[in-house]
């Protein structure tokens, strides 16, 4: 089992919408991480994708929509970002649905770098200017 993802305040990035929208997404994914290790049925697998998947588009639509009202000059690579991660989700969505991969840890794994390395760096390079304009 993957260790559960803790928040800490050094994952925030001084804007209390995203962060809040972040320790979600943490909480989503600890709760795929524990259905796995209880080698939980399809049904709830599915249910926690499907909450994963829609809860990650809303939080990056709120994201990308706060960075074209303060023209981050680096938008369109967030976003390039943002969709590379809602593809890398389809696809394991779509090979546990098809039944070519179970869902193991890689994919708990794979959430939890990427949600944490891209706080850590992309998020946190556009807050200051966030908060410069106001946004907290």
């Amino acid at each position: 089992m993957i260790p559960t993802i803790i928040w800490t305040p050094e994952m925030s990035v001084n804007v209390t919408l995203i962060d809040e929208q972040h320790k979600k997404l943490i909480e989503i994914i600890n709760s795929l991480n524990s259905a796995i290790d209880g080698n939980a049925a399809g049904p709830i697998l599915d249910e926690v994708f499907n909450e994963l998947t829609e809860y990650t588009r809303k939080h990056f639509s709120t994201e990308e929509e706060l960075l074209q009202r303060v023209n981050y000059p680096l938008t369109a690579a967030h976003k390039e970002e943002h969709d590379g991660f809602i593809y890398q989700l389809i696809s394991f969505r779509n090979d546990f649905e098809n039944g070519s991969e179970v869902v193991s840890t890689k994919i708990v794994d794979f959430l939890y770098g990427w949600l944490v390395e891209h706080i850590q760096g992309s998020d946190k390079a556009y807050s200051v200017l966030l908060n410069e304009n106001g946004i907290h």
